[in-house]
């Protein structure tokens, strides 16, 4: 795809975007108020596939025995077992001391990388993709908070926020006023790549934590596979793909000046239906080949258009299952 699109002045309107100044937030309080207070009745929690080795007690099974509710297999007394853990009917068979041991149950963690490099600084209707990655991340933290699970994040940037997990809601609004701050145009060079930031998470998040990447997934590629099965084995992991609707279709702009990835300028007739269909079928092929590395691992990776409203069904009906 292209990195970038200068449209000749006076043929392309954006009268739809949101130019709100770079040295703004991205949301206002009001608005983040708003998404938060919208949010409905939750969905009923999905079955754990994963034990959960945090620290708080919860309901989902953990690898640590000790006092909770689902049995786990009965084993010989022990000085300093409690009697109540007796197994009666284990003991009475055996003719010794039989103790019943159980599965501890715990509560998992919810972790948010929320992207905000320079591909996600990019917008044409209502608002950049940086800005709708955080209202996804509002609305994932709010949820968070509810269930009272921990909450910690990722703001990636330039350089890196890394937000140690801590119990919401103060995690959350902590984690979204990190990601809120400026986004102005372009970006740091020295961003770091996805494939580094999955790396780090794979050596740093603790067992069953609920991992969400919130991105356009610019820069995921196969390379990536095994550091998402390796994530994938030990966690609940989602991503949310970000996709601005001029990223799908060139925009009717007449003559452009395109930036190639590679660098150099080259003249373009955006008007041009050849043209137009031809970028409208590389740009599927592009975006859904990022999905698709999701899509083989059976994780949810739905797609959220940057200028849609309600996003909250696509959220909890693919993320959070």
């Amino acid at each position: 795809m292209f990195a970038g699109l200068r449209n000749r002045p006076g043929r392309h309107s954006r009268a739809s975007l949101d130019h709100r100044p770079a040295h703004r937030p991205l949301l206002s309080g009001d608005e983040i108020a708003a998404l938060q207070a919208r949010l409905g009745a939750l969905p009923p929690e999905p079955p754990a596939l994963h034990s959960v080795a945090h620290r708080l007690l919860g309901e989902q099974p953990s690898p640590f025995r000790g006092q909770g509710f689902d049995y786990e297999e009965s084993r010989p007394y022990q000085a300093g077992d409690e009697p109540r853990f007796m197994n009666w009917r284990a003991t009475a068979r055996r003719g010794q001391f039989v103790m019943k041991v159980f599965r501890e149950e715990r509560r998992p963690a919810v972790f948010l990388v929320i992207d905000r490099r320079q591909s996600m600084r990019f917008g044409t209707r209502v608002r950049l993709k940086a800005a709708q990655a955080l209202r996804v991340a509002v609305l994932l933290a709010e949820a968070a908070a509810r269930r009272q699970y921990p909450l910690g994040g990722l703001v990636l940037d330039g350089r890196p926020q890394w937000l140690p997990e801590r119990p919401a809601p103060a995690a959350g609004r902590a984690l979204v006023a990190a990601a809120n701050g400026p986004c102005p145009p372009g970006g740091d060079p020295a961003e770091p790549p996805l494939g580094d930031i999955l790396r780090q998470l794979a050596v740093s998040l603790t067992p069953g934590t609920r991992l969400c990447l919130i991105s356009d997934l610019f820069d995921l590629d196969p390379a990536c596979t095994p550091l998402l099965q390796e994530l994938a084995a030990r966690h609940a992991l989602a991503a949310c793909q970000i996709v601005d609707p001029g990223e799908r279709a060139l925009p009717p702009a007449g003559p452009l000046r395109v930036a190639g990835a590679g660098g150099g300028i080259r003249r373009l007739d955006s008007d041009d239906p050849g043209l137009r269909s031809g970028y409208r079928e590389a740009a599927a092929a592009f975006l859904e080949g990022r999905r698709q590395a999701f899509r083989d691992l059976g994780l949810p990776c739905p797609c959220i258009p940057g200028d849609a409203e309600a996003i909250e069904r696509a959220l909890f009906e693919e993320v959070s299952e």
